[in-house]
């Protein structure tokens, strides 16, 4: 559910357009607030943050221009839409460089403001799929996060970074307690009769020998003051 606040300092206006539609059922809009002058309408979008101002230009205190132009600098991302009876097309511009999703002649005509609406709101639901999607990404990154750190782990021990610049920055992603200039300590293991008893294991076992063999060696590594110490990276089993 998409939401709005609508701003007029007509209170006649500001009713009409409150329920001109059934915002919920045409637009999936739920009316969170309204306000009589411009700074109620900035405080309010500030404190809520809706989806939507829907808002006249010409009010006391702040305009409806002087109020998207507040909220662009205080970063919020309140689509604005804008009513206005100044048939001046300066009016107009001035809405485009604040970013107004809609500049409405008066007298509103229903077809029209239906139109903008429509728009705004379609625009509006393709950026939050977009970002939900994006979350969901990050969300499964970190949840993978153990498994894509040990790779890159086991990629740098493997040598296959050979730019530094790009070798801190995936260091500096994975929040390694790594800086440039320290001394790092590598420890190679190698299992005796390797290949003969592996042989006579199942993938499963080959895994678990591996699982174990890292708890062992983190178990068994101490880790002096001042020093990191990294789990064990598996090379190949």
């Amino acid at each position: 559910m998409l939401t709005m606040i609508v701003a007029d300092d007509e209170p006649f206006i500001r009713r009409s357009l409150i329920q001109v539609f059934n915002w919920q059922e045409e637009f999936g809009i739920e009316i969170i607030g309204e306000a009589s002058d411009g700074q109620e309408a900035y405080e309010l979008c500030m404190e809520l943050q809706p989806d939507i101002l829907f808002t006249d230009i010409m009010m006391p205190m702040l305009g409806g221009l002087e109020v998207a132009e507040k909220l662009k600098a205080g970063q919020c991302r309140t689509r604005i839409i804008i009513i206005s009876g100044a048939q001046d097309f300066s009016y107009a511009q001035s809405a485009l460089k604040v970013n107004a999703e809609g500049y409405i002649l008066k007298p509103v005509k229903l077809p029209e403001l239906r139109e903008v609406f429509q728009e705004v709101v379609s625009r509006l639901r393709g950026e939050k799929d977009q970002q939900m999607n994006v979350e969901q990404l990050r969300r499964q990154v970190q949840t993978h996060m153990p498994l894509i750190r040990e790779k890159f782990l086991q990629n740098w021990a493997a040598g296959l970074y050979r730019d530094e610049g790009e070798l801190w920055e995936k260091i500096g992603y994975f929040q390694l307690p790594f800086k440039p200039g320290d001394v790092l300590t590598a420890g190679v293991l190698q299992l005796d009769d390797y290949q003969s008893a592996v042989d006579k294991f199942s993938e499963d076992d080959k895994q678990l020998l591996y699982f174990s063999i890292q708890n062992i060696i983190s178990e068994c590594l101490e880790h002096p003051p001042g020093e990191s110490l990294l789990p064990p990276v598996k090379m190949s089993l």
